[in-house]
């Protein structure tokens, strides 16, 4: 039986094929499969082409992660793939192998975007560090631009809490209240759409829409019209409403029911959603609903 860690090493490993894809580019057959061979010994996804045409035309699906370039390829200039690849995939690093090193290529090669540069014949050794190198640049690249997103996110959510707390000192009219919590919620915190409902637990086919931003008033008049608190048990907004607690939908496409059954494009364009209930002591009088 394998243990919990035996597990997340074998899943670990497993992501790393995934996401460790390298084309080899290279006009020698049979130096191409000897150089597949031993990436893919080395847990890399390998795809190979002979000319820049095959090579732009695989790598269309392909998607590298690291490109290793023959600087020759027949009467081809390899390094003129460098920049066809990057349109494809602006992360993708290129290594360039040649058997004709100069000072000259190397430079037209660099200036070109290349990240790194082998000398043929090729040493196993020097091959894969090079490639680990490669790989954990864009590895710390990822790392970067995750952080620097979520840092974006936070410094939004702190705005717009600031903006919602001044909202609740300044605005006295609950109507106009919401409105602007439902703005901000789109405008600042960087959300697709939101809307508040205010309900009645007397009254269960009724909801009040009294604020929204970032929809058309089609969209809003479907959700009344489809309005029944007690069918439905997919919906997140009626969700949130009769058990009291936030409800998340990651995939909207996947959920049958009234969240479906307005056909219109401006609904299907959001992805997933989120609906909390608004409460006044320990009482449901509505919900917000986000996209």
């Amino acid at each position: 039986m394998q243990t919990a860690q035996s597990t997340k090493d074998f899943l670990s490993q497993q992501l790393q094929i995934v996401f460790r894809r390298v084309l080899i580019v290279d006009d020698d057959f049979d130096f191409t499969e000897s150089l597949k061979e031993l990436l893919i010994l080395h847990n890399y996804v390998v795809n190979i082409a002979h000319t820049i045409e095959e090579a732009n035309k695989k790598n269309a699906a392909f998607m590298a992660d690291v490109a290793l370039l023959d600087v020759r390829l027949k009467t081809d200039d390899g390094t003129e793939l460098i920049s066809s690849l990057k349109a494809q995939q602006p992360s993708i690093l290129c290594i360039m192998m040649t058997a004709y090193r100069s000072i000259d290529t190397t430079v037209k090669a660099l200036r070109k975007g290349a990240y790194d540069y082998l000398t043929k014949p090729l040493h196993p050794e020097e091959l894969l560090a090079a490639l680990e190198r490669s790989f954990d640049k864009l590895y710390l690249e990822k790392q970067r631009i995750e952080s620097q997103n979520n840092l974006q996110q936070v410094n939004c959510s702190l705005k717009a809490l600031n903006a919602c707390n001044e909202s609740l000192v300044r605005i006295k009219d609950e109507r106009e209240l919401f409105k602007n919590i439902c703005n901000i919620i789109v405008e600042i915190a960087g959300y697709s759409a939101a809307w508040i409902g205010l309900v009645d637990n007397n009254a269960d086919t009724a909801i009040d829409i009294v604020a929204y931003s970032g929809l058309n008033r089609d969209f809003i008049l479907s959700i009344g019209k489809y309005w029944n608190i007690h069918e439905d048990e997919n919906n997140p907004t009626k969700i949130s409403i009769r058990n009291r607690k936030y409800c998340v939908v990651n995939n909207i496409t996947e959920v049958s029911g009234d969240l479906n059954q307005n056909k219109s494009t401006h609904y299907r364009k959001f992805k997933s959603t989120i609906a909390l209930p608004l409460k006044n002591d320990n009482y449901i009088f509505g919900a917000i609903t986000i996209y």
